[in-house]
């Protein structure tokens, strides 16, 4: 058994002052982890349990209080948005600035600076600052030029859900072949159909507990019957005034626990994905169907909020409004010719993710 990271009895505590001597608050248990050569281990729990934590003891930025880590071989990690690049240089010059930071030569990255740009999907911009890019374009290029290098072990905090549909895709097929020469990732995530689709084994923290994917549902305390929801019809229509997205879910025993997400993705790239869904609709109507296990959701989404072009629509389905139990990428491919937005609603067509609320019946 060759290992890729060796954790022994590791916490982390911070100080509640400045003071080194003052009692803190840690971050999670004393852990123990050992990961083989080859293995996909995702770390999962609510936000401040200590994943981005572990993430960057591991990536050698923050010390642990006791305890150790060890990372065997040749390192990546992209843990914020961003990060290792430098603004007012382009996208060509930052190839080999994150690469260089990484620990690669000028030859070893201009050998695979190719493969670099076109796996990003990005070529157009590649001559832009970087200070221009989306954080979506941002993780494109990151995650082209980790995966491209000879790296031994990969660390990834909530990257692997940004970009389109196409390129998650992409990005997962690529980690898998990756895995299969050797390649050891860790990566933190709330998305249950991201964790299903790469991880071996489940690192739940804080409490560090170590579980096969079969027995996630326990350990996160929901029911298995979310892995069996099935998608019985996808269906859009576009009206003067609205976008109209409707889904029946089959197998759908707590109808009341299960909230319907819409993620809208862009073709043009500088374009800013668009959110919509259940938990933060400002108009909701329950009506509970003859059946108890079939629920039928229809989405009114105004068409003044959304950009002329194309999107492709991605399906997610939260339980108890915490859990990503369900993904489905490009549902449904929409063309989109928007009014006149009215002036009120200029300053939310614009943010990272726009989370708007619509028109909801169940």
């Amino acid at each position: 058994m060759m290992l890729s990271v060796e954790i022994s009895s590791l916490s982390k505590v911070y100080a509640t002052s400045g003071r080194e001597d003052s009692i803190g608050c840690p971050v999670f248990s004393p852990l123990d982890l050992s990961v083989e050569k080859g293995q996909f281990v995702a770390l999962y729990g609510p936000n401040g349990c200590g994943k981005s934590t572990l993430l960057r003891i591991l990536a050698g930025i923050t010390k642990p209080t006791k305890g150790f880590a060890c990372v065997y071989g040749k390192s990546a990690a992209i843990l914020d948005t961003g990060a290792g690049f430098h603004p007012e240089l382009n996208g060509f010059d930052n190839i080999f600035l994150f690469g260089q930071l990484l620990g690669f030569s000028y030859s070893e990255i201009k050998k695979q600076r190719d493969a670099i740009i076109s796996f990003s999907g990005i070529e157009k911009h590649m001559s832009q600052q970087v200070k221009y890019y989306s954080n979506g374009m941002y993780v494109r290029l990151a995650l082209s030029i980790v995966t491209h290098l000879p790296v031994d072990v990969c660390l990834f905090d909530e990257v692997l859900g940004f970009g389109d549909a196409a390129f998650r895709k992409q990005s997962i097929q690529h980690m898998l072949a990756w895995k299969n020469k050797g390649g050891t990732l860790i990566f933190s995530t709330h998305d249950m159909a991201l964790l299903h689709g790469l991880a071996d084994t489940v690192c739940t923290l804080p409490s560090g507990l170590i579980t096969h994917l079969d027995a996630v549902p326990d350990i996160l305390n929901y029911p298995a019957w979310v892995n069996d929801l099935q998608i019985y019809a996808v269906s859009s229509e576009i009206s003067s005034q609205s976008l109209i997205l409707f889904i029946e879910i089959d197998n759908c025993i707590e109808q009341h626990n299960i909230d319907v997400t819409w993620l809208l993705h862009p073709d043009n790239m500088f374009e800013q994905t668009c959110g919509f869904s259940t938990i933060n609709a400002s108009e909701s109507v329950r009506m509970m169907s003859n059946d108890n296990t079939r629920l039928s959701v229809r989405a009114e989404i105004p068409l003044y909020m959304l950009n002329r072009g194309i999107y492709h629509a991605e399906l997610q389905l939260i339980y108890q409004r915490e859990h990503c139990v369900f993904s489905e990428s490009n549902c449904i491919s929409l063309q989109i010719d928007s009014i006149k937005p009215p002036a009120f609603t200029n300053a939310l067509r614009h943010g990272s993710v726009r989370w708007i609320s619509g028109k909801w019946n169940y």
